[in-house]
């Protein structure tokens, strides 16, 4: 498979973060079957033997080297696993597990360039689900339900008419019935008037395709302005506080169109 540079590089700072992560692990399973479904296995990824071996035989205590294991008991840069492979999985801790994730990424032909079939349920991709392990240590998947913050810490912003001082927004997503994001950014910023400080947060409501492209991929948007509190205030800290939205904060003042969030019970 062809990779451009800035996706290597990706990849690389994922397999770095699989290289340091240790603990529980269950958590290990998962962070490295996700990396599983977002880039594919170390023999899609290298073509020098050099560097799958590296990955294959890495330390067992980290991610890395959980799905470095599977990679080698696979036989993942062979056309077919090799003899003996059957008879591994049966008392083999870690291998179902990834097992199980091949399985689910031909199903959803995830491994293709569109990035497969929508899901049934909640009509997004495999990508857009959240993996986990069984107390047997196997993957299954759940449609993601609720409120995801989009980057852990606020981020700066500016040009907003009567701001005083800095301005820190959040940005929060989660996923509609329909197939498509709510996407709520959140800024919080200070204005005075006749010598009182006022903080306030301004709400932008977006339906859209990509909720990391929520501008190019907007289908219809609205927003909201409230008043947080007065006197001097501190914007960082405010948008870090911020919990973020709730079903019923969509259901009141977003756009019609994606007034539908999934709903936060699993049902599969």
């Amino acid at each position: 498979m062809t990779i451009t540079e800035e996706k290597q590089q990706e990849i690389n700072d994922a397999l770095d973060e699989l290289a340091h992560m240790i603990g529980d692990f269950r958590e290990r399973l998962v962070a490295a079957g996700e990396f599983l479904i977002a880039y594919g296995s170390p023999a899609d990824i290298y073509s020098d033997p050099a560097d799958l071996t590296a990955v294959q035989f890495f330390p067992a205590q980290f991610a890395l080297g959980l799905l470095g294991h599977w990679s080698v008991e696979s036989g993942d840069e062979r056309d077919q696993p090799p003899a003996g492979f059957a008879e591994h999985l049966t008392w083999c801790e870690i291998c179902p597990f990834f097992e199980d994730i091949v399985q689910m990424i031909e199903e959803f032909g995830a491994d293709n360039e569109d990035g497969g079939q929508p899901c049934e349920h909640c009509h997004h991709k495999l990508l857009w689900h959240q993996l986990f392990a069984t107390e047997k240590y196997r993957a299954r998947i759940d449609c993601k339900r609720g409120w995801e913050r989009v980057e852990p810490e606020p981020t700066p912003v500016s040009g907003i008419p009567g701001q005083l001082g800095e301005a820190h927004e959040g940005r929060w997503f989660a996923l509609l019935n329909d197939g498509t994001f709510a996407v709520v950014t959140c800024t919080f910023y200070q204005s005075r008037s006749s010598g009182t400080y006022q903080l306030w947060r301004d709400d932008e409501y977006t339906v859209c395709t990509d909720p990391s492209l929520p501008g190019d991929t907007e289908i219809v948007s609205g927003g909201m302005k409230f008043s947080v509190g007065a006197g001097p205030a501190n914007t960082y800290d405010a948008a870090l506080r911020w919990t973020g939205p709730t079903a019923q904060i969509w259901q009141t003042y977003a756009p019609a169109v994606g007034e539908a969030l999934l709903v936060p019970e699993t049902d599969q």
